[in-house]
C-alpha cells in the first residue's frame, strides 16, 4: 500500500492539528524526560504516510506512526525531551516529512524553561565549599542563550555579575570567544556589594559557515582570588527569516523541491567509500541559492556542490560516504540552507549498512 500512497500527494493544509506548538512550562531536570504529544487529523481524501520526523537537537527524540493514516483518521506524533543538557529557555523544532505536495514540510515546536534543580539542599559545610568554588565574582547565570536568529541579525545579551566579596573585583579579559561574538564591559573595578554588566553581541553574518545550531564555551578572567576563571556556555540557532516578505515577493521567490530526503547506499564493507546522489529542483521564478551545506560527520562529503540553481532547473548533488571506523546501520544527516521560503532548511539522511571485512553476506 505504501507505493500507492506515495503516488498520491497530500496538501499539508488539510492536516489539522490540536496544536503545532506545545509549551512544557518549567522542566525540572530531576523529574527526567518530558513528552509532548502532537495530535492531528487527516482531513484530506488521500492516505497520509509520514516518511520521517527530524529534529534540530539530540535532546529531542520523535516517535511517529509508520502506517498510512487514512482520511478522517486521528493520529499522534510524540517528542521526548531530555533536559539534562539544555539550560534556561528553549524552543526546539520538529520537521514532519510525508507524501506532501511539492515536498513541503510541517513544522512543530516544543518550548519551555529548564530548571537544573537540586533535590537535596546543601549542608552548611557544603555551602562553604561551594561558595569558595564559585568565588566572589558571582555570575547571575553561566549560560548565554541568544535564541533563534536571522542570519543578518545582530543580538545583544547581558551577563550580570555581583561582587560578593570584601575587596574590589574587575574583569580582566574574555578568551576563547568565536569571531562572531564581541563584548564590552565596565572599565573600572566593581566595589563590594555592587553589580555590573558585561554585554555580548552576536553577529552571525561575519562568516558564511555560521548556520543552524551553534554552541560553545568561553572564559571570563577576573581578579577573583578564589576562582578567577568563569566558564560561560552559549548557544544560538541561525537561519534565514522570510516572515517579512510580502505576497509579491513570495510569488517571485525560488522554490526548492527535493527528489528524496534519503540516500540509501545499502551495504558497504568497513573501510570502503561509496557514493550516491540526490536532486534539488528550483520550481520558483528566481535563482535558488545554496548558502551553506552542513554535515555532522567528516565521513560524509558533498563533492563540487552547485551553489546556484536557475528557475525551472535542477542540480544533482553527489555525496560520498567513508565507512572507515564505522560499523552497523549508519544514518548521517546533511543540512542545506537556501534562500527558498518553502524549504530554507533541507535535510537529507545518508544511510548505509557497514559490514565487517569478513562478512560473508556481502
Amino acid at each position: 500500500m505504501a507505493s500507492s500512497v506515495f503516488a498520491q500527494l497530500v496538501d499539508p493544509k488539510e492536516i489539522t492539528w490540536d496544536s503545532k506548538s506545545i509549551n512544557l512550562g518549567v522542566v525540572n531536570v530531576s523529574e527526567g524526560p518530558k513528552i509532548a504529544a502532537f495530535d492531528f487529523v487527516n482531513r484530506s481524501k488521500i492516505p497520509l504516510l509520514i516518511k520521517q520526523v527530524t529534529t534540530e537537537c539530540g535532546c529531542t527524540a520523535p516517535q511517529f506512526p509508520t502506517k498510512p493514516i487514512l482520511p478522517g483518521e486521528r493520529a499522534q506524533i510524540k517528542a521526548t525531551f531530555q533536559s539534562s543538557r539544555v539550560y534556561g529557555r528553549f524552543e526546539k523544532y520538529l520537521r514532519v516529512l510525508g507524501n506532501f505536495i511539492g515536498n513541503q514540510e510541517i513544522s512543530l515546536s516544543i518550548k519551555g524553561t529548564v530548571n537544573h534543580d537540586q533535590k537535596v539542599p546543601y549542608t552548611r559545610e557544603e555551602s562553604i565549599i561551594q561558595n569558595k568554588k564559585a568565588g566572589h565574582f558571582r555570575l547571575k547565570s553561566h549560560f548565554v542563550l541568544f535564541g533563534e536568529m536571522d542570519k543578518n541579525e545582530k543580538r545583544q545579551f547581558p551577563i550580570i555579575y555581583k561582587n560578593n566579596g570584601t575587596y574590589d573585583l574587575q574583569l580582566i579579559n574574555i578568551e576563547k570567544l568565536p569571531k562572531s561574538i564581541s563584548w564590552s564591559g565596565p572599565t573600572k573595578p566593581t566595589k563590594p556589594g555592587d553589580s555590573d554588566t558585561i554585554f555580548l553581541t552576536y553577529d552571525p553574518s561575519v562568516s558564511d559557515d555560521i548556520w543552524g545550531f551553534q554552541n560553545g564555551r568561553f572564559i571570563l578572567y577576573t581578579t577573583d582570588n578564589f576562582n578567577p576563571r568563569k566558564e560561560i556556555i552559549y548557544n544560538a540557532s541561525i537561519k534565514k527569516d522570510f516572515s517579512k516578505l510580502r505576497k509579491k515577493e513570495l510569488k517571485k521567490a525560488p522554490m526548492a523541491s527535493l527528489s528524496s530526503n534519503k540516500v540509501d547506499l545499502g551495504k558497504i564493507k568497513a573501510g570502503l567509500k561509496k557514493s550516491g546522489t540526490f536532486t534539488i529542483t528550483n520550481t520558483g521564478k528566481t535563482t535558488l541559492k545554496v548558502y551553506h551545506i552542513k554535515t555532522d560527520c567528516s565521513c560524509t562529503i558533498i563533492k563540487n556542490p552547485k551553489r546556484e540553481i536557475a528557475p525551472n532547473s535542477s542540480s544533482t548533488f553527489s555525496v560520498e560516504f567513508d565507512s572507515i571506523f564505522k560499523k552497523g546501520i549508519q544514518s548521517k544527516p546533511i543540512t542545506i540552507y537556501t534562500n527558498s521560503p518553502n524549504s530554507s532548511v533541507i535535510t537529507v539522511q545518508i544511510k548505509a549498512n557497514v559490514t565487517d571485512y569478513m562478512a560473508t553476506d556481502y
